[in-house]
């Protein structure tokens, strides 16, 4: 994985999207961003070694966000809070998204953070470049 930065992430207001029944891990062409919660395993949740295949293995929802969203279903959120957080200028598929997610673990592991077991995978574009993030839940 590419050289990472690191954040603590006070996000203050949430992010709200559409429930839409998606293929996980795909960003199709009319979305503006797409949000994926997944379920973190306890084990592999606290786990400085997560077995990748398993670590993003739970997914719950994915919501998308776009223009016309006039026949809007369910809302579904990313929630107000604190998040340890990365990005990278791509759309990450399943494999790069575990990947991704374990160093993020990582590290916050390794600063001695506690996580919770929710994580969100968000692609969007920004500055007109592809972008996926990962947020993960932090513990008082």
């Amino acid at each position: 994985m590419q050289n990472l930065n690191y954040f603590a992430l006070d996000l203050r207001k949430h992010l709200e999207y559409t429930k839409i029944d998606l293929p996980f891990f795909t960003f199709p062409e009319d979305a503006e961003e797409i949000l994926i919660m997944f379920e973190i395993d306890d084990v592999q949740g606290k786990s400085i070694e997560p077995v990748l295949s398993k670590l993003l293995e739970q997914p719950r929802w994915v919501g998308m966000m776009k223009k016309d969203m006039s026949d809007a279903g369910a809302i579904v959120e990313l929630p107000c809070g604190t998040y340890f957080f990365s990005q990278v200028r791509e759309i990450l598929d399943a494999e790069s998204s575990a990947k991704l997610a374990a160093e993020v673990q990582k590290e916050a592991l390794w600063e001695r953070r506690r996580l919770g077991n929710t994580a969100y995978l968000r692609y969007l574009y920004e500055h007109n470049s592809p972008v996926t993030q990962i947020f993960r839940e932090l513990l008082p």
